[in-house]
């Protein structure tokens, strides 16, 4: 199936997953680019332009959208987190509260709302 303009508008309109890694859109309005399935508000056609690859975007001069975060594997775990799991894989009967999590720099809600979307 090749891939038009249309087809693609009607993609990141649906923010459907399917079309990861196929394209990526980049608001000529805005200078941002993201991910097909990417939550943010949607621009209109004649303001998006679409291309292959991060690196193509990057080098027109785009940035990486901060809510779908084009730049990360999808379902990617932040290394903050990641050193989270490690201690706690180390050893199970450690508990983590609030507190503990702000200590380390991470916002409790954060990590609650990527466990939820990933698991």
């Amino acid at each position: 199936m090749e891939l038009t303009n249309n087809i693609m508008y009607k993609a990141i309109l649906e923010k459907d997953t399917s079309f990861e890694g196929l394209f990526f859109t980049a608001v000529k309005t805005t200078g941002i680019f993201c991910r097909p399935s990417c939550t943010a508000r949607k621009p209109k056609l004649e303001n998006v332009e679409f291309l292959k690859t991060s690196k193509e975007c990057i080098l027109k001069g785009y940035r990486a959208c901060k809510v779908c975060n084009p730049l990360n594997t999808i379902n990617q775990m932040p290394i903050e987190f990641q050193e989270i799991i490690n201690e706690l894989s180390a050893n199970p009967t450690l508990k983590y509260k609030d507190y503990d999590l702000k200590q380390k720099g991470i916002e409790p809600s954060q990590i609650r709302r990527w466990f939820l979307k990933n698991h």
